[in-house]
C-alpha cells in the first residue's frame, strides 16, 4: 500500500534583482574624507566663443549726410580732360576760346592747360555764351598770369564764381608763339581774335574768327 509522505521543507527563497542590486551597492564605501575629489575636476571645461554675422546692408556707410544733403561734393568738370594727340603752336598775343558745356551748377575753381613745350607766360578764363550766335560774351572769371610748365597746368581762379548750367567759353591768352599744346581738330567750335597779353578783356570780340578744334583744356568746379 503506497502511503503520501508530507515534507516540512521549504525551497529557500531567491532574491530578486531589484534586492541584489541595493545589496550590492550597499556595499560600495562611500568616501566621507575631504580627500576625496570630483574624477571630473581635472578636465577643463570647453571655452564657448560667440560668433557674430553682420547684416551685409549694415556694412555699407551711410547715407544719411547724402539724405540731409543730396548734392554731392566731390569736384567735377567742363571742358576736355583727355590729352589729345594733335601738336598746335603759333598763338601767342591771339585771345582763343573753346565751346563748352556746363551740365550742372557748381562753383569754378581752377583752370587746367596741357602744354607740351613751354614759352613765355600764359593766362586762362571763362566767358559766357551771350555773344553774337551764342559765341564768347562777358568775361565770368580768370586766373592770374603764369609761367606754363609741360604737363597739366591748373592754377587757381582770381575771384570763385558760381555758374549755373549752359554754354561757356574756355579761354586762353598765351605770351609766346613757341608755347605749344595738344589739339583735336575734328571736334568742337572756337573764336579767336589778336589781342596783346595781358589781363583779358571784360567783353570778347563781337567779330572773331574762328573754326573746328578743340585743346586739352578744362575747368574745375564744386557744387
Amino acid at each position: 500500500m503506497t502511503g503520501i509522505i508530507k515534507s516540512s521543507w521549504r525551497k529557500p527563497a531567491v532574491p530578486t534583482r531589484h534586492a541584489r542590486i541595493s545589496a550590492w551597492i550597499s556595499t560600495i564605501p562611500i568616501p566621507t574624507s575631504p580627500a576625496w575629489r570630483n574624477p571630473w575636476a581635472g578636465i577643463p571645461k570647453a571655452r564657448s566663443k560667440t560668433l557674430t554675422i553682420s547684416n551685409p546692408r549694415s556694412s555699407a556707410p551711410s547715407n544719411k549726410s547724402n539724405r540731409e544733403n543730396p548734392r554731392s561734393s566731390t569736384p567735377f568738370a567742363i571742358g576736355e580732360t583727355s590729352v589729345f594727340e594733335e601738336p598746335d603752336n603759333g598763338n601767342g598775343n591771339l585771345l582763343l576760346a573753346q565751346d563748352a558745356i556746363l551740365s550742372q551748377p557748381g562753383t569754378l575753381q581752377s583752370l587746367s592747360f596741357y602744354v607740351t613745350v613751354a614759352s613765355g607766360g600764359l593766362r586762362l578764363g571763362l566767358y559766357d555764351a551771350t555773344g553774337p550766335g551764342g559765341g564768347p560774351g562777358a568775361k565770368k572769371a580768370e586766373t592770374a598770369a603764369f609761367t606754363p610748365v609741360v604737363g597739366w597746368n591748373t592754377v587757381s581762379v582770381i575771384a570763385p564764381v558760381a555758374l549755373p548750367p549752359g554754354n561757356y567759353w574756355l579761354a586762353y591768352l598765351p605770351q609766346s608763339n613757341a608755347l605749344s599744346f595738344s589739339a583735336n581738330r575734328g571736334i568742337g567750335q572756337f573764336r579767336y581774335y589778336a589781342y596783346p597779353y595781358g589781363p583779358m578783356p571784360a567783353t570778347f570780340s563781337t567779330s572773331p574768327s574762328g573754326g573746328v578744334t578743340r585743346w586739352s583744356f578744362y575747368g574745375t568746379l564744386v557744387p
